[in-house]
């Protein structure tokens, strides 16, 4: 994340301020693992290859599971020690905004399935 909308975001999140060890590891995944895999998903859905439906699952599928981590992770250590109470910071960035890394993955699997 550039610094502005990491520090931004971290307000909705202070894990990402403090480099917590989950964290990182969740973006290392997501960055070198699912990010290649989703293109590699974009050109076999162009090449119409018959192992972009498994893919599709796949990289969905370890979407879902860093969601239910992520969200599990701030719930089991308190939420409200990890996110700011304001309206924007807690139900916009923090519910809204990463409820989209679930309703996507949720809708990829559907097509696939």
């Amino acid at each position: 994340m550039p610094p502005p909308a990491g520090k931004e975001y971290s307000k909705a999140d202070s894990r990402y301020a403090t480099r917590d060890d989950f964290i990182i590891s969740m973006e290392a995944v997501t960055a070198f693992l699912e990010g290649p895999a989703c293109l590699l998903i974009v050109w076999g859905m162009l090449k119409l290859k018959p192992w972009r439906f498994t893919a599709i699952l796949l990289v969905s599928l370890g979407q879902l599971y860093g969601d239910v981590l992520y969200f599990g992770t701030c719930a089991h250590g308190g939420i409200a020690r990890h996110s700011r109470p304001e309206w924007i910071y807690f139900w916009f960035y923090f519910v809204i905004v990463n409820g989209i890394w679930i309703v996507v993955p949720t809708m990829c699997i559907l097509y696939a399935a």
